[in-house]
């Protein structure tokens, strides 16, 4: 009889077990994927993003996240419509975090299908706050596409050499000065303005650095990220609110945990300090030419 009644006890378990799986969403089931390689394939298969979600068992936010965030319906059909998600345990894949030199859990990283950074952020992420991530790094892919289909072809401007024949002038234009010429390394060491020779100068991501002295100029080439502003020196705040990259000033420059940035008015300075943490914890990857041209 208590034979009976244990492996009838065991069978109910068994069905409590099966059936809890069961009614878990089947999006939830399926949506993520354990291989960076065939996450990688889908991507391109598919041309969406590639999120990769980095997190451990022992990492407190982390389950937050697996409890509140990826058990909800709306952020299960975004993730499925938008992008083609990749869940890694950094226990197991030590070795991908070290790669993509995430250090703070949880992380998630955007990828284009080729593997070039769209945008991260780190930290626990509220249900609507990483829809509102989800929704930021499609929209940013789909621009970035855009801006890559060919475009007319301007008219050609051509000269006659000494033999008679045309030859193209190609002429590409010069790197933007940052920083109103003020030498970044002064600014970074010192906290003090001072103008850079515009003989002494350097290129960084397209952008043009100049500098008092030779010696400051060799401190930036053996680490200019160290005094470049954040973000290409655009408003934090503009591309947090509206994914716009707008060049900061000089004039509404701050500084947080060491680093640079620049804003476009004494109001997003002021949002900005008052909550840093809300406007850095989201990176999104610039180029130069990404930067909208603005009359000031």
């Amino acid at each position: 009889m208590q034979c009976l009644r244990f492996g009838f006890s065991v069978f109910m378990l068994l069905g409590v077990m099966l059936l809890g799986v069961l009614t878990q969403p089947a999006a939830a089931q399926t949506i993520w994927h354990t291989s960076l390689t065939e996450a990688r394939k889908e991507a391109e298969k598919l041309n969406r993003p590639l999120l990769c979600h980095f997190g451990a068992v022992w990492c407190a936010p982390c389950q937050k996240m697996e409890r509140t965030v990826f058990n909800q319906p709306a952020v299960i059909d975004q993730l499925k419509a938008s992008a083609v998600c990749l869940k890694i345990d950094v226990d197991k894949n030590p070795e991908l975090a070290q790669r993509f030199g995430v250090q703070q859990f949880p992380t998630d990283v955007f990828l284009e299908p080729s593997g070039q950074r769209l945008m991260e952020s780190t930290g626990y992420q509220s249900p609507e706050d990483y829809r509102a991530l989800i929704d930021r790094a499609a929209r940013r892919y789909s621009v970035l596409l855009a801006s890559r289909q060919p475009r007319p072809s301007a008219p050609v401007t051509t000269s006659p050499d000494v033999g008679g024949s045309s030859t193209q002038l190609a002429k590409s234009g010069p790197a933007v000065l940052m920083l109103e010429g003020y030498c970044p390394v002064t600014l970074q060491n010192s906290r003090v303005w001072k103008k850079g020779n515009p003989q002494l100068h350097a290129e960084f991501k397209g952008q043009s650095y100049q500098f008092i002295s030779a010696d400051a100029r060799k401190a930036f080439l053996q680490s200019p990220e160290q005094y470049v502003p954040q973000f290409l020196g655009c408003d934090a705040v503009l591309i947090f609110t509206a994914d716009r990259a707008v060049s900061g000033s000089i004039e509404w420059g701050a500084y947080y945990d060491n680093q640079l940035y620049l804003f476009t008015s004494e109001d997003n300075r002021r949002n900005f300090k008052a909550a840093p943490e809300k406007y850095v914890r989201t990176r999104v990857v610039l180029e130069v030419d990404q930067i909208e041209s603005v009359i000031r």
